[in-house]
């Protein structure tokens, strides 16, 4: 049976090294290292460079000539050629993204990092630093978070060179993100979900394993997110008190793996209690860290097969997808479409995370289906993927010249814009509105 995650001792300022009349800390905040200040002002020159530089178009690539991909359009291009190593980078961003669109709270998720011949960190076939600069050029137009993606920006130089220092063999990157009130740009703010980052040596790579906590503990509840990651954080001697969320994710830490024989659960189990007895910061009992884990990434297994269908259709559409705001658009309206299918069968996935609107015609799809109304079912579906407001990563990506985010397949599914009459299946009354009739509303049921 599974064991629980244990909780670090709160007792653990410093340990024995191989020198015993030296101590060494067991956590380090990484801003207050010394070399943090030469990382820090080379990756400010970096994203100096970023905001003043022309954009240029990444040349079409092929499958004979390419190993790494400076987009997901570029991979695209080259799957589209034939090279199975995009095929996978395109698959691996599908499944990143159906996951963390749909999974806002209590979850845990996994991506790998790879290690090429320069000791450049690698993700899904793309340096970790051209990740960062795709994210500043195409995803960063509002100033909340530009400022976010900036301390990202940071956080992968500090990774980049703990690294090659050695640090990560026995140390783990620990980064905390808060939720901002701004669901104009993908946060989902009814749970107003914490990321827990840790990243960790495995594999001869790295892998980041984040988990998602709620800081609110259930809805009307008052947002607990500041003051627990605050008293988190003075046991783990850094102080995130007053401090804004882009200034947490700036304030990484350090910290040595015997403090987290469990990797992530242990900091998830310390915000539980930090945050009063929740789980992943629901007012829930608590269950087996481990065992929930274990869960959470069996189910993401069962996603495979839409993920596939979804790199096909996209490799299939990839000459049309010119610049990387292209692929990313597509990349995801095709998700937000496939997980609104799955969510009208599958009860786990909270409707609300595809916008209020779309949650009402999934709600009616569920009833519709439960009944046996498949066409009604499928009218639902439609309209909820009409109005999917979902989102994995919260950013801001940039609009189109005419200053609409909409993308071509958006408007196409529209269509004249007219509303079909919708059939609720206890009353049967027809609402000329578009919208479904909700039961607990005014259903005459």
């Amino acid at each position: 049976m599974a064991v629980a995650a244990e909780q670090p001792s709160p007792q653990f300022d410093y340990y024995e090294d191989f020198v015993p009349e030296f101590k060494q800390p067991l956590i380090f905040v990484i801003p207050e290292l010394i070399e943090d200040r030469f990382t820090s002002a080379q990756a400010n020159r970096f994203i100096g460079g970023i905001a003043v530089s022309t954009e240029v178009i990444a040349p079409i690539v092929t499958a004979e000539t390419v190993s790494t991909f400076e987009s997901i359009a570029g991979a695209l291009q080259a799957a589209y050629e034939g090279s199975p190593l995009a095929r996978e980078m395109i698959a691996m961003n599908v499944r990143t993204d159906v996951i963390e669109r749909t999974s806002k709270s209590a979850t845990i998720t996994e991506v790998p990092l790879s290690i090429n011949e320069d000791d450049e960190i690698m993700q899904f076939g793309q340096s970790f630093l051209q990740v960062q600069e795709n994210t500043l050029r195409y995803a960063s137009e509002h100033p909340v978070m530009r400022v976010r993606h900036e301390a990202n920006t940071r956080n992968a130089f500090r990774l980049t060179n703990l690294y090659r220092q050695g640090y990560m063999e026995d140390h783990s990157l620990v980064v905390f993100e808060r939720a901002e009130n701004l669901p104009e740009a993908g946060f989902f703010v009814d749970t107003m979900s914490v990321s827990i980052q840790v990243t960790t040596a495995k594999d001869g790579g790295l892998t980041t394993e984040s988990a998602f906590v709620a800081g609110i503990a259930a809805p009307g509840k008052p947002q607990h997110d500041a003051e627990t990651i605050a008293e988190l954080g003075a046991k783990l001697a850094v102080d995130y008190s007053g401090k804004t969320p882009a200034e947490i994710i700036d304030t990484p830490l350090l910290i040595h793996n015997s403090l987290l024989p469990n990797g992530v659960l242990n900091l998830v189990a310390m915000y539980d209690e930090a945050a009063g007895g929740t789980f992943f910061g629901e007012d829930k009992p608590v269950q087996d860290y481990v065992a929930h884990r274990e869960a959470c990434l069996a189910r993401q297994a069962t996603f495979e097969p839409r993920v596939q269908k979804i790199v096909d259709q996209l490799i299939a559409e990839a000459p049309m997808l010119k610049t990387p705001e292209d692929a990313s658009r597509r990349l995801g309206r095709l998700c937000g479409a496939s997980m609104i299918e799955r969510a009208v069968t599958d009860t786990n996935i909270n409707p609300q995370v595809f916008g209020n609107v779309a949650a009402r015609h999934i709600e009616m799809g569920r009833l519709h289906a439960a009944n046996g109304n498949v066409g009604e079912a499928e009218k639902s579906i439609k309209f909820a993927k009409q109005n999917d407001r979902s989102s994995s990563c919260p950013s801001s990506l940039k609009t189109s010249a005419s200053g609409s985010s909409e993308s071509q397949d958006d408007a196409s599914e529209k269509g004249s814009g007219k509303l079909e009459k919708m059939t609720c299946p206890f009353c049967k009354d027809p609402n000329q509105s578009g919208d479904p009739c909700s039961p607990n509303q005014h259903c005459r049921k």
